[in-house]
């Protein structure tokens, strides 16, 4: 049984995916009143509040959550510390 020389190229890999950009809006805070239409960042995604919120985690409860899901995005490396003064 013969399958061929394979002498085609292979095709191209796909190109990867865009990455996330950077959160812009501020970090989720459970102590924080949020009010209908304002928008925080919370584990890698942007969330936009539906009604008036307090508590009430992004990404969580589902199709009728108070947070409506924006897209990813990347939250700010923490790794730029830098060391001040000497011990």
């Amino acid at each position: 049984m013969e399958f061929g020389d394979g002498g085609g190229d292979p095709p191209d890999p796909p190109d990867p995916p865009d990455p996330p950009e950077e959160c812009d809006e501020p970090t989720w805070d459970p102590d924080t009143v949020y009010l209908g239409g304002d928008t925080v960042s919370h584990e890698g995604a942007e969330y936009r509040a539906r009604w008036w919120t307090q508590g009430q985690e992004p990404g969580t409860g589902g199709e009728w959550s108070v947070w409506e899901a924006l897209g990813d995005c990347e939250e700010p490396s923490s790794s730029t510390l830098t060391s001040v003064g000497a011990w």
